[in-house]
């Protein structure tokens, strides 16, 4: 009897184990890239701070994601996305195919579509900030099952999770940078970048001036 429990209690443990196991593996159906085609593995946390401003809209930091996938066949997909913390301004998220907009901290959900057999697709997210600060983002893969309709794939229904990424949107302030010699009470004393960069010189985009007086203005060089 004794020899039964152990065996019971032996086959149950290694029933959680495979169980457990199974929940931990993602579908790599689908991989995070960068726009060189670098792999971005699961779970990994990104921080970007580049502005990118062309002139003509505001001024925004790009989640530099691209999602490819890995088949050889077209592959169902949608994502999960948490944004667990936004300062200001709003993330726009244009993934699979529509575009959404979001103001705060909120969970949502994309539509399904497909990609094509390697297809490389632009996540074309980004933070908009309207002042200092930060937006965190976490966007995770989900691998989905659909049929073909008529004019195109329909009724997706969720098969398995893929990777996750945590982006960190980040936009600090150029002011807290220390040493700057003031030398006259009204004249400009240090020019920066968005990025907090120093430049000796304007440079076309958004410059940040910062005058002996205190005053820190924002300047567009075209």
């Amino acid at each position: 009897m004794k020899r039964q429990i152990r065996f019971l209690m032996v086959v149950a443990a290694s029933v959680f184990t495979l169980t457990a196991m199974a929940e931990d593996e993602i579908d790599s159906s689908f991989q995070f890239v960068d726009e060189e085609g670098n792999v971005i593995d699961n779970g990994s946390t990104i921080t970007r701070t580049e502005i990118t401003d062309d002139g003509f809209q505001d001024p925004f930091i790009s989640s530099g994601l691209y999602v490819k996938n890995t088949t050889d066949a077209n592959v169902g997909v949608a994502m999960d996305v948490t944004i667990s913390k936004m300062d200001n301004g709003q993330m726009n998220f244009c993934f699979p195919m529509s575009c959404t907009y979001h103001y705060s901290a909120e969970t949502f959900s994309s539509d399904g579509y497909f990609l094509e057999a390697s297809e490389l697709k632009d996540m074309m997210t980004e933070w908009f900030p309207l002042a200092y600060g930060e937006c965190i983002a976490t966007f995770k893969l989900k691998v989905m099952d659909y049929t073909e309709g008529r004019f195109g794939p329909t009724d997706f229904v969720f098969k398995a999770y893929g990777p996750e990424v945590t982006v960190n949107f980040s936009y600090p302030d150029p002011a807290g940078i220390n040493g700057v010699k003031v030398s006259d009470s009204s004249g400009i004393v240090a020019r920066y970048t968005l990025q907090g960069q120093r430049i000796s010189t304007p440079q076309r985009g958004v410059n940040i001036v910062k005058y002996a007086d205190g005053r820190t203005v924002k300047t567009l060089i075209k």
